[in-house]
C-alpha cells in the first residue's frame, strides 16, 4: 500500500487524544504539509532529484561536481601524504 498523506480521521483522533480543537485552516495545513512531504519523498528516489532546500535553476552541477572532485583530490593528497610520513618514521 506504501505510505499516503495523513487522513482526516487520524487529525481527528489525534486531535480528541490531545485534547485540542484545531481551527479548519490548521487541518487544512497539516494536510498539505503532509502531502508535500510524500511528494518530496517519492521525487527524492531519483538519482537527480535537487535537495527541497536548493533553487533547481540555481544548481550549477558541474560547478558542485569540480568542488566535490577537489576534496577528494586534497583528501588523497592528505593520505599519501601522511603514509610517507608512517614509512619514515619506521626506517
Amino acid at each position: 500500500m506504501g505510505a499516503q498523506s495523513i487522513g482526516w480521521d487520524d487529525i481527528k483522533h489525534w486531535s480528541d487524544l490531545m485534547g485540542l480543537e484545531l481551527e479548519p485552516q490548521e487541518v487544512n495545513a497539516l494536510r498539505q504539509l503532509s502531502a508535500a512531504y510524500l511528494d518530496q519523498m517519492h521525487k527524492a528516489k531519483e538519482n537527480n532529484c535537487p535537495p527541497p532546500w536548493v533553487d533547481p535553476d540555481q544548481l550549477d552541477r558541474d560547478k558542485i561536481a569540480d568542488k566535490v572532485s577537489s576534496q577528494f583530490k586534497a583528501l588523497a593528497k592528505r593520505r599519501k601524504e601522511r603514509s610517507g610520513r608512517s614509512r619514515q618514521n619506521t626506517d
